[in-house]
């Protein structure tokens, strides 16, 4: 098998914007496609709002970190930055259109605990039950080297989700 051509270059971030410094751990999640369509902001944008306000609760101590396209306006951007997120910005192949889902799991190359989330994803939804906490408190006690979310009905069908799981 012969490797593609997005295998390098389209995961290797153009800068980062905001950094995040001393965190225990990253959240990451990833911010592409048309920001001019009727659910970019309310789905995509408004609950990447919502989870920096509660980030501190949640997991205290934690970063939110969004694999950003290149491609989307510098108010996204300030948004964001406002919201206290650390931006890594990757360029958007329009030939591989859906490439951006994978950004966000570059952050597993890190030495740092880490959940892998949809941007469309509340920290406070039951279907994570991080409300309770223990079940990335306990799993951080562990020695487990990897932590999936449970409870959510796609996990009835695959053992693990894109957006739910997390590693050190």
């Amino acid at each position: 098998i012969q490797p593609k051509e997005y295998y390098s270059s389209d995961f290797t971030p153009i800068e980062t914007i905001n950094p995040s410094k001393d965190k225990k751990g990253i959240v990451s999640f990833t911010l592409f496609g048309d920001e001019k369509s009727d659910r970019f902001w309310s789905y995509l944008v408004e609950p990447l709002l919502t989870n920096s306000r509660q980030i501190s609760r949640i997991l205290p101590g934690w970063g939110l970190r969004v694999y950003i396209s290149s491609s989307l306006s510098s108010e996204v951007y300030d948004v964001l930055v406002d919201a206290d997120y650390e931006l890594v910005v990757m360029n958007e192949n329009p030939k591989y259109p859906f490439i951006g889902l994978l950004w966000r799991f570059l952050v597993a190359n890190e030495n740092l605990p880490f959940l892998v989330c949809d941007a469309d994803m509340l920290l406070d939804d039951n279907s994570w039950l991080l409300t309770n906490l223990n079940q990335v408190s306990d799993w951080l006690e562990s020695d487990k080297t990897f932590f999936r979310r449970k409870n959510f009905p796609g996990n009835m069908l695959w053992p693990i989700c894109a957006g739910g799981w997390g590693g050190r």
